[in-house]
């Protein structure tokens, strides 16, 4: 890790990165419990499988892992003597609950929130560790440059394929949305629109990779090039064939989990990055 051979100590790293990475964990399950709460109705008329049928248990879960994720939040902030990072818990799981609740049903804003805070986990550990960032910058301006570009770049990269994502989704769930009078993408520019936005994500995306590769530094090691190559940027061609041809609702289910599992490939690439 580059810290670590710089010497420099880290607040979260190692015992309280393990917290974090729940807390994390945390707010996107509340996320996806408030969202079922809310697109209860629209889930039914879309047929989706293994849901509640008393809509209510999904608010007490959300109310019960709520509270414990600010709990744990609340801790790690006090640890590290930076209460008030603890108030990012509560932004978040907010933007969330607006986003369930009404941002979803509005063209695009929903998609850019979920998008943003897929990009933002990784910029407040940037923040949380300024001071180590600070004092590496100092005593070893190469390593700083590298690990700032590389979150800088997986956090472009994490909302670029969140918002292919959730466009995605959004054809996906068209007729229940309809039936429960969202105004989503699809909705209201049509789902020729809808693929065409999601189409121009996945070049700009492609381009962003190819340039990470060109900007790596020569001494790098050859399996970066392998993964970006096949893990990264053959899937995006592949997903953007299929978009293209897509036309039922379990294919646009398959590449929903498509991106899920490139946005998985990315967190490998970066951890990847970190110790090869």
């Amino acid at each position: 890790m580059p810290f670590g051979e710089s010497g420099i100590n880290l607040q979260l790293y190692p015992s309280l990165l393990f917290p974090f990475i729940c807390v994390t964990i945390i707010i996107t399950l509340c996320g996806y419990l408030i969202n079922d709460y809310f697109d209860h109705q629209s889930d039914i008329a879309n047929k989706k499988k293994n849901k509640l049928q008393n809509p209510n248990a999904y608010l007490i879960a959300y109310s019960v892992l709520f509270t414990f994720g600010f709990g744990l939040a609340f801790y790690i902030a006090f640890e590290i003597e930076k209460i008030h990072l603890s108030l990012i818990y509560l932004v978040a799981s907010s933007l969330l609950f607006l986003y369930s609740s009404h941002f979803k049903k509005q063209i695009l804003i929903g998609n850019v929130i979920v998008s943003l805070f897929t990009s933002f986990v990784l910029l407040i550990i940037l923040y949380a560790e300024k001071d180590a960032f600070l004092t590496l910058k100092m005593t070893n301006y190469q390593t700083y440059t590298t690990t700032f570009k590389l979150i800088i770049f997986y956090a472009v990269f994490a909302f670029a394929i969140s918002m292919i994502r959730e466009i995605i989704k959004d054809i996906e769930d068209y007729d229940g949305d309809r039936m429960a009078n969202y105004n989503t993408m699809p909705i209201a520019f049509g789902i020729k629109f809808s693929k065409a936005i999601a189409m121009l994500y996945i070049i700009v995306l492609i381009l962003i990779l190819l340039y990470w590769i060109f900007t790596l530094e020569s001494q790098t090691n050859v399996l970066h090039y392998y993964f970006i190559g096949l893990a990264l940027i053959l899937p995006l061609f592949i997903i953007s064939f299929k978009l293209q041809r897509a036309k039922y609702k379990a294919q646009y289910h398959q590449l929903s989990q498509w991106c899920k599992i490139h946005m998985l490939n990315g967190l490998l690439y970066l951890i990847l990055q970190t110790y090869l």
